[in-house]
């Protein structure tokens, strides 16, 4: 493999492989599903792309996984996946962090790993919190594993020798188990077993005020129904995409040059020396990790997302959410008795955080026009929450670009749509990388689309204006 095969390499996105009836998320840029629940994973050297440019040497896994045809993401960024050939004809799609596998818990999978990496380090395959392992894998051969897939939950898998230092270089990728069925009379939750209060609010999305249901779920046969038209549930549906992994790994580039060169630092050494020059989300820093289909969260009012934390790697990441507060459902695989909401949670290595991210009408947003005026729709009344209340009211002005207003154009400025909040973290530093460059870092985006009555919006605000007299459509005056 050349330079050039590894450049291509870091612009993949995330890999997925779905065994047996599960579905897997569109928004995954590469994905298969094994057959006979057979999976073939191949330990590799490959140089990732830093937000930089900067190539820097990782150690990656590769699978047998089909890209799907290039395509256009949600920002309109458009990526190619180039295969690398593999042993007797078969081609490796490597992906950093490794391939995302989806199974329902108590199948049973078989994992082929195959390690191409050189001789001089030893390598192994361990789920985090299982007994799910193998021995050491010499270079050059193959070790198979057997196993039952562990109850429903966010799972990390690594490289565990020389701990840190394998999992660091980039051998680590998540395994999602999924409950083989919700509990009789109750939503599908993402746990084999959960709590009486996480299965409360599973039940509550979309039955109370506080949790509407967004109209156009509704009429989408509603994904929140108690038996769900796709195996999954409304946070693996495929067709609406309502989960994020948020995968946390950093790099130092000097060690990982050294290693390259065959210079392998004890795990002690490793620790002293590590210096974290870059932060990645699902390895992409900066506007490429803020901008990018498989890490930004987008929807509207009513349709929340689950969000899979995963930390692999050497830095304990604070991490910041604005807009709304979210529920910590689960920490490393233990369902919480007591939920709570938060707006910033911990996340130390090797950490495993599900949160769930309600989309909720942001409770900041003021109920008043450009002129401070109330609008009349709501007049007389305090600030509304949905259903009684909706963003393309209260933040009408702010929503859409205002060419015209009152025939002049004094007050042109330009839409603010969709409606968007960082997710960063607290611990400064991670923002920005490669030595000071903000935001370079571990930096991303959440954004409102639309509102609860399930209008983008593109639609509630557009040519649709309900006062066309002083508010025009988006194009720009003549």
């Amino acid at each position: 493999m050349d330079r050039r095969d590894f450049l291509k390499l870091s612009l993949t996105g995330m890999a997925a492989i779905a065994v047996g009836s599960v579905k897997i998320p569109g928004v995954f840029q590469n994905q298969a599903h094994a057959a006979d629940n057979i999976i073939n994973l191949t330990m590799m050297e490959a140089d990732v792309q830093m937000f930089d440019a900067t190539l820097v040497y990782h150690w990656v896994y590769a699978a047998d996984v089909s890209p799907v045809a290039a395509r256009n993401s949600v920002r309109g960024m458009q990526e190619q996946v180039t295969p690398v050939a593999g042993p007797a004809g078969t081609q490796l799609f490597p992906s950093f962090p490794g391939p995302a596998i989806f199974a329902t818990a108590g199948d049973t999978i078989t994992l082929n790993i195959t390690n191409n990496l050189p001789a001089n380090v030893p390598h192994a395959f361990q789920v985090v919190g299982t007994k799910i392992k193998t021995g050491p894998i010499p270079a050059g051969q193959t070790r198979s594993i057997t196993f039952k897939v562990p109850e429903g939950g966010t799972y990390m898998y690594i490289d565990p020798l020389n701990a840190p230092i394998n999992r660091v270089m980039g051998l680590h990728g998540a395994l999602v188990s999924l409950p083989a069925a919700p509990a009789a009379g109750h939503r599908e939750t993402p746990y084999s077993k959960p709590t009486p209060a996480v299965q409360q609010i599973f039940d509550d999305l979309g039955n109370s005020p506080e949790l509407p249901p967004n109209a156009a779920d509704v009429t989408l046969n509603n994904y929140l129904s108690t038996v769900p038209a796709n195996r999954g549930g409304w946070f693996l549906d495929p067709a609406h995409n309502r989960f994020r992994f948020w995968f946390l790994n950093s790099t130092d580039p000097t060690l990982n040059e050294e290693i390259r060169q065959g210079i392998i630092p004890t795990p002690a050494e490793f620790r002293r020396r590590y210096v974290a020059l870059y932060m990645m989300m699902n390895g992409r820093a900066g506007g490429y990790c803020a901008h990018h289909h498989d890490v930004t969260v987008s929807a509207m009012i009513g349709q929340p997302h689950l969000l899979r934390f995963l930390n692999a790697g050497m830095v304990q990441h604070s991490c910041h959410i604005h807009g709304n507060h979210v529920w910590v459902m689960a920490i490393n695989n233990q369902v919480r008795d007591n939920v709570f909401t938060v707006d910033v949670w911990s996340v130390r290595p090797m950490d495993r955080i599900d949160w769930m991210l309600p989309f909720r009408m942001p409770p900041d947003i003021p109920n008043k026009d450009f002129t401070g005026a109330k609008h009349s729709d709501n007049a007389g009344r305090a600030f509304q929450v949905p259903p009684e209340g909706n963003l393309a009211t209260a933040v009408r002005d702010e929503l859409e670009v205002r060419p015209i207003r009152n025939g002049t154009t004094a007050n042109l400025w330009p839409a603010q749509r969709p409606i968007p909040y960082p997710m960063h973290c607290h611990s400064e530093p991670s923002q920005a990388g490669a030595g000071g460059n903000y935001p370079g870092g571990l930096v991303t985006v959440w954004e409102i689309t639309g509102d609860v009555n399930g209008i983008p919006f593109e639609v509630s605000i557009g040519p649709d204006d309900p006062d066309p007299t002083i508010y025009t459509n988006d194009a720009p005056p003549a």
